[in-house]
């Protein structure tokens, strides 16, 4: 039951490590549905929402919301957290 319980905390500690969560620091940011600034503008997001982060290509990072909406900010508008 020890092992079992050690096996289970280290899982939830390596999964705590690995998050790629972020806070937008801009007031306003729209993120586009690619990364540069000619791609179509995906939705709008606020200073201080938590989003998860993921890849980052040519100053621009890939970010998920909550609700599911996947888009593109500029790198200096997110910070991992």
């Amino acid at each position: 039951l020890a092992l079992v319980t050690g096996l289970l905390f280290v899982s939830q500690l390596m999964a705590l490590h690995e998050e790629n969560a972020g806070i937008i620091l801009t007031p306003t940011v729209t993120a586009k549905s690619s990364p540069d600034a000619t791609g179509a503008d995906a939705f709008v997001i606020h200073e201080g929402l938590k989003v998860e982060m993921a890849t980052t290509v040519d100053g621009w990072t890939r970010v998920t919301l909550a609700d599911g909406k996947v888009g593109w900010v500029r790198e200096g508008d997110v910070v991992r957290i």
